[in-house]
């Protein structure tokens, strides 16, 4: 059979586009630079690479696995360099790309031992390396949904570091079982029951993380069912709360303008006396009574309203002045839940930061406004005491017990919105600036 050197080497160095496309689907979202510069980019230099590698080890008579792994390591640099996410979930993306690869060597190697019986060149027969490829193409069908949308969603739940670890160690130790499985001499693999075993063994490889992680997506989204059922339920007492304080507001706003006509006839009778003392001492309680009935509408959204009054009241606990400025309109062009949970997010993050400071430094200042129809602007800012460290995806780490909670998931939310979060510590001072845009269709 005639296996020109060259095609060889590089059918086998195309499978690296199938592994750039399983390790760059979950990451599409998470690039500091926009996708339609991103990927032409990668896309340019990994056709070069390619090319260059067969071309490379063709002349040389090198085998393409090595080289193949040099390039990954450069591409796997560049993915953490552009990417938003930490090292040890890119490094997960990547060493699943490396090992999906690996065993569809395994299984076409297996599949065709009897081709590659008589093979003694550096690659596989060119029927071999196009399973290889029909394989990957087949992997990737089977797992596009996981790795564009169960993938990502895992990413965004799951930020122990601990985790992620546990994970790339487990891929690591499969990638070496499968690599060492990999067949280079082909008489053993001729006898039969070991043919069945590397037919049918490594297929157990694909199918158990699809499991797994199948099954983690399933487990997380009752989870998430969960959490999104006790947000609304506290939304819900929040806007219960706000509607107590109103009843009881309109009904002391009654009572007054039931008493006003009395109280004007009695003004007005001191007035004509010229009881100037009397006339002070009968307006001292008017004037407490109508402070005391005086109700703040910080918002036209009733469940923004709700959630301000309800953090206002927490402020007010810990003699924290709060500064709103939440010029938004009835109607959100985003769901109320989602911009609620990320006001509660940064607010109480604030309070929790501001209760370091003696009480005449705590003070917090929230502005959410339209910027435009279909984009909200949101920044919460607060003084806070000492240094503020950062992890490797940006955000604020903190020996606090309950510092910084929400703030990955807050990212997360204004991701899904195709938004921006910029946080910044300037002078003491800790912001976070937030832009979001309206869905299609909203």
């Amino acid at each position: 059979m005639n296996n020109p050197p060259f095609l060889c080497h590089l059918l086998e160095f195309c499978t690296t586009f199938f592994l750039l496309f399983y390790a760059m689907l979950p990451l599409r979202n998470d690039f500091v630079l926009p996708r339609k510069v991103i990927f032409p980019v990668i896309g340019t230099v990994s056709i070069a690479l390619v090319v260059a590698g067969a071309a490379l080890c063709t002349a040389q008579g090198w085998r393409t696995t090595p080289v193949m792994f040099a390039g990954g390591v450069l591409i796997y640099g560049a993915i953490v360099f552009l990417s938003e996410r930490s090292m040890l979930q890119t490094l997960f993306v990547e060493l699943n790309a490396i090992m999906l690869g690996l065993f569809c060597d395994v299984y076409a190697a297996s599949l065709l031992s009897s081709v590659e019986y008589n093979n003694h060149a550096e690659t596989f027969t060119w029927i071999t390396d196009v399973l290889i490829l029909f394989l990957c193409l087949v992997i990737a069908v089977l797992y596009f949904r996981l790795l564009k949308d169960k993938i990502p969603a895992i990413f965004r739940a799951i930020n122990s570091r601990s985790f992620w670890i546990a994970l790339d160690a487990v891929e690591v130790v499969v990638i070496v079982v499968l690599y060492i499985s990999v067949p280079r001499e082909f008489n053993w693999v001729m006898n039969t029951n070991v043919r069945v075993a590397m037919m049918f063994l490594p297929l157990f490889v694909p199918l158990i993380m699809f499991v797994f992680l199948n099954y983690f997506y399933r487990v997380l989204e009752l989870v998430n069912a969960r959490a999104r059922i006790q947000q609304r339920t506290m939304l819900l007492e929040m806007e219960s709360r706000r509607y107590d304080a109103l009843r009881v507001y309109l009904q002391n706003t009654r009572t007054i303008r039931h008493d006003f006509r009395h109280n004007i006839q009695v003004i007005t009778r001191l007035a004509e006396e010229g009881k100037t003392e009397e006339l002070k001492s009968y307006l001292k309680p008017l004037s407490d009574t109508m402070e005391k009935n005086e109700m703040v509408r910080y918002s036209a959204n009733v469940a923004v309203d709700a959630v301000a009054a309800h953090y206002q009241s927490m402020a007010d606990q810990q003699e924290t002045r709060v500064s709103w400025q939440l010029e938004l309109p009835e109607k959100l062009p985003i769901e109320e839940i989602e911009l609620c949970s990320i006001l509660g997010n940064l607010v109480e993050n604030a309070l929790i930061a501001v209760r370091e400071l003696p009480p005449a430094s705590r003070s917090v200042h929230v502005i959410g406004q339209m910027l435009s129809d279909k984009m909200l602007g949101l920044t919460v800012e607060n003084p806070f005491a000492g240094e503020v460290l950062v992890d490797e995806s940006g955000l604020p780490t903190s020996e606090a017990p309950d510092h910084g909670i929400g703030l990955a998931s807050v990212r997360d939310t204004v991701k899904r919105y195709h938004g921006e979060m910029d946080v910044r510590t300037t002078n003491n001072i800790f912001s976070v600036d937030i832009l979001m845009y309206a869905k299609n269709g909203s």
